[in-house]
């Protein structure tokens, strides 16, 4: 599964609008993934779209 972040707000330094993110963990409405910093971090689910990562390559 990938994160496409939807709002970057109060993350502006962590996060970029749109950006796709691989998910390194799902649980409990949280994403994992790793940031524009290169840390690991928990994340709310609301703020992405989840996509399927087939559904990814076949658009680019």
């Amino acid at each position: 599964m990938i994160a496409r972040c939807k709002t970057n707000e109060a993350f502006e330094d962590n996060l970029t609008g749109d950006k796709l993110y691989p998910i390194l963990d799902l649980r409990n409405g949280s994403v994992l993934i790793v940031n524009d910093r290169e840390e690991e971090r928990w994340y709310g689910v609301s703020r992405f779209q989840l996509v399927s990562a087939a559904s990814v390559s076949q658009a680019a």
